[in-house]
């Protein structure tokens, strides 16, 4: 809900910033019970689809965002990703299907859309209230709290600022936080196309390896998408004009008939740069960064939004934490640990696809060609490859196998835990093998408790009578090494394995 347009009001965490990022935590922290005063200068969402693709850990996080409305509809999942050569023949694919976290590994989404949807979410949360039209001019330390100042002379209290306010972010320019990194001298043109249906002859993302004019064409809900790289010498205003943009996309739309190419509507065609940079440091005080104010990388690898949900994930649950007391405010720290390699290892595995999907020269078109076909050919990498395994999933991430209930349902892990911390024991109940301290520890965090069993375990004689479910993918299994029956695993709430087995028990200390 908008705030009262008080002078002078508090809250607990205030997020500068409403698109996606922001929203997501806000959302997160609001049924955390966490209150939250979000300021947004624009009423209503950005009109131009931006970001399209979502990968499998971005639509873990969205499918089960608190408040969000009908999130299975806002994703056409199981994509596929082709690459093809300057005579449009097959190179190679990968077929995103399926991953451990249970999603698909590959989704496209309208953005207008998905922000409206997270607005929503927003909205309604009783512990969220939203600043719209206003922008933050000032932040200045207090005691124990950091005061904002906004444009129209009100001001706001609160005890951790989050700046999510995108790449030319005013959060980390008041705090006077470098940004650095490259901006890349091929800029691209990007080109919107709404559809009333699918364009079935292209039906799935493609690069062109054309070292004559680079290209990437993708579907998306509602539309297409089209990105063509400007040559050296080329009028950016004059390749973004109708007369231009007719030519580059007539090949790509010449299978459609006559009243199909009239149906379509060009949303824009607007030039990019695109940058790769991070923040200097992600947190300073009270105040820290997620998103695009912390980091931006190049779009090859499709996870510049993606970085930035999972910044709200982790940084949703420090924050309830050290709000509520239960850790000290230096487990904020860890975020920026936890995160800046993750976002480094993303921002590499792009700038590795860029290298190799935009080679201009001949000798460069001929090796990107001749790597991406070796790879194909070569019998387990190729396909691994084929298969998206070849993307490294992050550290410690929790699978999401489908598990049998004692009532007979298959679901998915997700679905069985709880939205906090999550104790799971490997054929026993994991509560007695813990010390009081730690007990005490979790109960302060009211975590839930599972038994995790194999097939036909529920079925046996004596089995625990509390939450317990068989694991029917044995990934989940998998994690317990062979002779750990009995020990515990600990599950942060953004679904993250905290401890080792092995070392439960220094939960005590607080986890970081």
């Amino acid at each position: 809900m908008e705030a009262d347009r008080n002078i002078s009001v508090s809250c607990e965490v205030a997020v500068v910033g409403l698109g996606p990022v922001g929203a997501v935590l806000c959302a997160l922290l609001g049924a955390r019970g966490i209150n939250v005063i979000a300021v947004e200068p624009d009423r209503q969402p950005r009109a131009f689809p931006r970001a399209i693709a979502a990968d499998d850990e971005m639509l873990r996080t969205l499918l089960r965002l608190p408040g969000l409305p009908n999130p299975a509809a806002l994703f056409d999942t199981g994509q596929r990703v082709e690459v093809r050569d300057a005579a449009h023949r097959l190179i190679t694919s990968v077929d995103f299907g399926g991953s451990p976290t249970g999603v698909s590994g590959l989704s496209f989404f309208h953005q207008p859309t998905l922000e409206r949807a997270l607005r929503t979410a927003v909205e309604e949360s009783p512990h969220v209230q939203v600043r719209f039209g206003r922008r933050v001019v000032e932040l200045s330390d207090e005691p124990a709290a950091i005061r904002l100042g906004l444009d129209d002379g009100a001001s706001i209290s609160a005890s951790w600022v989050i700046g999510c306010d995108g790449a030319t972010s005013v959060v980390r320019g008041l705090r006077n936080i470098a940004y650095v990194g490259q901006t890349f001298s091929e800029p691209w043109l990007v080109i919107d196309l709404d559809s009333s249906e699918p364009l079935a002859h292209l039906p799935c993302f493609t690069y062109l390896l054309n070292r004559r004019r680079p290209a990437v064409n993708m579907p998306r809900p509602g539309g297409h998408r089209f990105e063509f790289m400007l040559m050296p010498g080329e009028d950016p205003a004059a390749l973004a004009s109708g007369p231009s943009v007719r030519q580059l996309l007539a090949p790509y739309l010449a299978p459609l008939s006559p009243a199909a190419r009239e149906a379509l509507h060009l949303v824009r065609a607007t030039v990019y740069t695109y940058h790769s940079r991070l923040a200097e440091r992600w947190r300073d005080g009270r105040v820290l960064l997620a998103g695009d104010a912390a980091h931006c990388m190049p779009p090859f690898g499709g996870q510049g939004l993606g970085a930035g949900i999972g910044d709200a994930l982790a940084l949703a649950w420090r924050l309830e934490e050290v709000v509520k007391g239960l850790a000290p405010a230096a487990i904020l720290d860890a975020y920026e640990a936890e995160r800046r390699p993750r976002v480094a290892q993303m921002n590499r595995t792009a700038l590795i696809a860029g290298r190799l999907l935009t080679a201009r020269s001949r000798a460069g078109a001929v090796a990107a060609t001749s790597v991406l076909r070796l790879i194909n050919a070569t019998p387990w990498i190729g396909s691994q490859f084929r298969a998206g395994a070849l993307r490294p999933t992050p550290k410690g991430s929790l699978p999401n196998p489908r598990v049998l209930t004692r009532e007979g349902a298959v679901l998915r892990l997700d679905d069985v835990l709880a939205m906090g911390w999550s104790v799971l024991g490997r054929g026993v109940d994991p509560l007695p093998l813990l010390s009081a301290v730690s007990r005490q520890a979790l109960a302060a965090r009211t975590a839930g408790t599972l038994v995790v069993l194999p097939r036909g375990g529920l079925a046996r004689p004596g089995v625990f009578a509390g939450p317990a479910v068989e694991d029917l993918d044995g990934t989940l299994l998998a994690l317990w090494p062979a002779a750990d029956f009995g020990r515990a695993l600990l599950v942060r709430p953004n679904r993250f394995v905290a401890l080792t087995p092995h070392a439960i028990e220094r939960v005590r200390k607080v986890p970081s």
